[in-house]
């Protein structure tokens, strides 16, 4: 059984985090923002990841984390201008 390249993972991982950076910075700003079905997007990828040698799948643990706190901070960012 072949398992995908942990780079195209990676690519799509960072891909998922600039989509999260840039809703933070438009919810900070006021604008409208649409992450669209993006929590399919990260479950998803958390299944490739999953696939992957552990030894791979463990490399992953700070980018997961990354998207994590991200998720984290537009989640302040929505509340802080909704309640200005």
């Amino acid at each position: 059984m072949s398992t995908e390249s942990p780079d195209i993972i990676r690519q799509d991982l960072n891909r998922y985090l600039n989509q999260i950076k840039e809703a933070r910075t438009k919810a900070l700003a006021d604008e409208e923002f649409d992450l669209g079905n993006l929590d399919q997007k990260i479950i998803a990828l958390c299944e490739r990841i999953e696939k992957l040698p552990p030894s791979e799948a463990k490399s992953f643990g700070d980018d997961l984390q990354m998207i994590i706190d991200q998720l984290n901070q537009l989640e302040t960012a929505v509340k802080t201008t909704h309640d200005a």
